[in-house]
């Protein structure tokens, strides 16, 4: 497997300026008005039941800013629905209520093609300038969409990103990228792994924050009508 030299020259600085620029293009997109690239960002009022053969409990999603969906097994009665959503209907209320867009995604105009590119170029770029800093060595970059995660890492040391992070600010996604680059010397999340990550970006719980107030929203963006990722509720 073709690995990177851990203490190689740093990124050619051309290099990096054309990754920026990409990344500077996505941000661009991501704050313009374009009809017909809308994210799916709304309040909708109806709920979507579904009878499921392979269903063994009721399952409740809020997907961000779509259709509540109730999946039940497939001999439930119309009457045990309405009484699930009768007893939820408060629960699913205030899921709604938290989803209030803040990242203008609304008008999104970018496609997920555009926003893979400029993710894999400016994340190829940060990796192979921060691996050299940390001195560890990664074998290749996957940009892919995770519905839950920001970023991994492989034991082949394969570094995965979700290309969503394009749309987030340069220092949220250079924080992810460092601290996947951090796995390949620490693999877990141990108090010596935080204190690598501590070493290399003092502000990151500063990036960890902004994930847990805005990456809901981010994680739910879907340019090309994909389905966004829900809150789910579910039976015992």
């Amino acid at each position: 497997m073709l690995r990177h030299a851990a203490h190689g020259a740093e990124a050619d600085p051309t290099e990096r300026a054309t990754a920026r620029a990409a990344y500077s293009r996505c941000r661009r997109a991501a704050g313009s008005s374009t009809p017909g690239a809308r994210a799916r960002l709304g309040r909708l009022d109806t709920v979507d039941v579904r009878w499921s053969s392979r269903a063994r409990r009721w399952r409740l999603e809020v997907p961000w800013g779509d259709v509540p969906r109730l999946t039940v097994p497939a001999r439930t009665s119309h009457a045990e629905v309405r009484r699930l959503l009768a007893e939820n209907e408060r629960w699913i209320v205030e899921q709604q209520e938290r989803q209030i867009p803040r990242l203008g995604l609304e008008n999104c105009a970018i496609s997920e093609s555009e926003a893979r590119r400029g993710a894999r170029e400016i994340i190829s770029s940060l990796a192979e300038e921060e691996a050299a800093r940390i001195g560890v060595t990664f074998g290749r970059i996957r940009i892919g969409g995770q519905r839950t995660l920001w970023g991994s890492c492989s034991p082949r040391a394969t570094l995965s990103f979700n290309w969503r992070l394009v749309l987030a600010p340069l220092a949220v996604l250079d924080y992810v990228v460092v601290h996947e680059l951090c796995h390949l010397r620490v693999p877990n999340h141990s108090r010596r792994f935080w204190a690598l990550v501590e070493r290399h970006r003092p502000h990151w719980r500063e990036q960890r924050e902004w994930l847990r107030i805005h990456g809901p929203e981010l994680l739910a963006f879907a340019p090309l009508d994909a389905a966004s990722r829900p809150t789910t509720k579910g039976s015992p």
